[in-house]
C-alpha cells in the first residue's frame, strides 16, 4: 500500500514592484490589507504547486483504493456538479479533470478539477463543492501551502470515511457538510445552496438517505430536521 507523502517544491521568491521579495502569507500582520489589494492579484502563478499536489494525491489514490479513475481534458463529460452545475461554472476554465469513483457504493466519487487560475476545484459526494485557493487577491494572501494542506484534508476525510452531506427540505432547503480527516483536522459549512432544480436536491436528498445512517434524521436548528448521510470509507486494493 501507497502512504501519501506531499511532492516537495522548490521554493520560489517572488518580487514587488521595486524588487523586493514579497512575503506572501504574511504581508499584512495584523494591519488591514490596502483597499487596492482586495482587487490586486499579484503572481499567480505561485500556486501552481497545487496542481503537482493533486497530482500525487491521485497517484495516492490510485495505488491505494478499489477505485476506478477516468482522466479528461478540460472540466470531462463525467461532470454532473454540485447542485445541478457544470464545471464551466467554475470562475476560472478548467484545463483537465480527474474523477475518482471507489468500488463501494456507499463510498463518496471525488472529482479533481485543474483550473489555469492556477488551482484546484475538489468536488466530493452529491453537493459539495470547493476551490482552492477560493481567493487569489492580494488581501487574502494567501499560499499555496495552506491551499495544499486544505486540499489534502477534504481529500483524505473523503477516502477515511470522515465525509457527510445532508439537505434539508422545502423549497429553499438547508445543506451542510462535514469533513474530519484522519489527523484530527477537518472543516464543515451549512448554508443555503445556488438556485437548482428542485429534482437535483431530491435526488441528492434520496442518494443521502441510502447511506448509512441516512433514514435517522439529523437536528441541525430547532426547527430543521434534515436527512445526514455518512460515506463510507474507500476499499482498499487487495
Amino acid at each position: 500500500m501507497s502512504s501519501y507523502v506531499r511532492p516537495i517544491v522548490a521554493p520560489r521568491t517572488f518580487l514587488d514592484d521595486d524588487g523586493r521579495p514579497i512575503a506572501y502569507g504574511a504581508r499584512w500582520s495584523d494591519d488591514e490589507p490596502p483597499e487596492e489589494s482586495y482587487s490586486a492579484e499579484s503572481h499567480l502563478e505561485r500556486f501552481s504547486p497545487l496542481h503537482e499536489v493533486a497530482d500525487a494525491l491521485v497517484s495516492h489514490l490510485r495505488e491505494t483504493f478499489d477505485v476506478s479513475v477516468r482522466e479528461s481534458e478540460g472540466p470531462g463529460e463525467e461532470t454532473r456538479r454540485s447542485f445541478g452545475r457544470s464545471a464551466d461554472s467554475l470562475a476560472d476554465p478548467a484545463t483537465r479533470s480527474v474523477l475518482l469513483a471507489p468500488s463501494l457504493a456507499s463510498a463518496a466519487p471525488l472529482e479533481l478539477v485543474f483550473t489555469d487560475h492556477p488551482g484546484i476545484a475538489v468536488r466530493a459526494g452529491v453537493l459539495y463543492e470547493a476551490t482552492l485557493p477560493p481567493c487569489g487577491c492580494d488581501a487574502c494572501d494567501e499560499t499555496w501551502e495552506s491551499a495544499a494542506e486544505r486540499l489534502e484534508s477534504l481529500v483524505l476525510s473523503v477516502v477515511s470515511g470522515g465525509f457527510r452531506e445532508w439537505v434539508g427540505r422545502g423549497l429553499r432547503p438547508w445543506c451542510g457538510y462535514v469533513s474530519l480527516d484522519p489527523d484530527g483536522g477537518g472543516e464543515s459549512g451549512l448554508g443555503y445552496p445556488d438556485p437548482a432544480p428542485r429534482t437535483e436536491l431530491r435526488r441528492a436528498r434520496e442518494r443521502l438517505r441510502a447511506l448509512p445512517g441516512g433514514r435517522k434524521g439529523l437536528r441541525i436548528r430547532p426547527d430543521l430536521v434534515a436527512a445526514p448521510g455518512a460515506w463510507s470509507p474507500w476499499p482498499r486494493r487487495a
